[in-house]
C-alpha cells in the first residue's frame, strides 16, 4: 500500500503561457535524483516517485489549472519526511507563480495548510 501526497490548483481563468512556462521551470528546479541524494538513499532503493502533474484535459474537477499526484517513499521514516518537505517546497513555488488559485494539499487524508505569513505549505502542522 502506498502514500501519495495530492495536489490541485481551481480558479476561473486557465493558465497563461507565462504561466505553464514558469510553472514547468519550477518543476525543473525540483529533480527526483537531488531528493534521493538528499535522503542519503541507494537509488535502486528509494522508492518514492517523481513529481507528477496530469496532463492538461484530465482534470477532476471543472476549473482546474494545476493537479497531480505523486508517491511518497516508504523505505524510512526519513526518506518519507524528507520527500514530504521537498515536493511541499516545490508546490509553495508553484502556488507563488499562480495567483487567484483556491489550492488543496494533502497526504491522503491529512491537509497541508498554507502558513500565509512564512508564504509555504507547512507538512509540520
Amino acid at each position: 500500500m502506498g502514500v501519495s501526497i495530492y495536489y490541485a490548483a481551481t480558479r476561473p481563468t486557465p493558465l497563461s503561457p507565462a504561466e505553464r512556462a514558469a510553472v514547468d521551470a519550477i518543476i525543473g528546479r525540483y529533480p527526483l535524483d537531488r531528493l534521493v541524494s538528499d535522503v542519503g538513499a541507494d537509488s535502486r532503493r528509494f522508492d518514492g516517485e517523481d513529481f507528477l502533474v496530469y496532463p492538461p484535459g484530465e482534470e477532476t474537477e471543472p476549473g482546474t489549472v494545476f493537479e497531480g499526484a505523486t508517491g511518497l517513499p516508504l523505505s524510512s521514516e526519513d526518506a518519507l519526511w524528507a520527500a514530504t518537505r521537498y515536493w511541499c517546497q516545490l508546490l509553495s513555488e508553484v502556488r507563488l507563480a499562480l495567483p487567484g488559485a483556491n489550492w488543496q494539499v494533502h497526504i491522503d487524508d491529512h491537509d497541508i495548510p498554507w502558513d500565509e505569513e512564512r508564504q509555504e505549505f507547512d507538512p509540520s502542522a
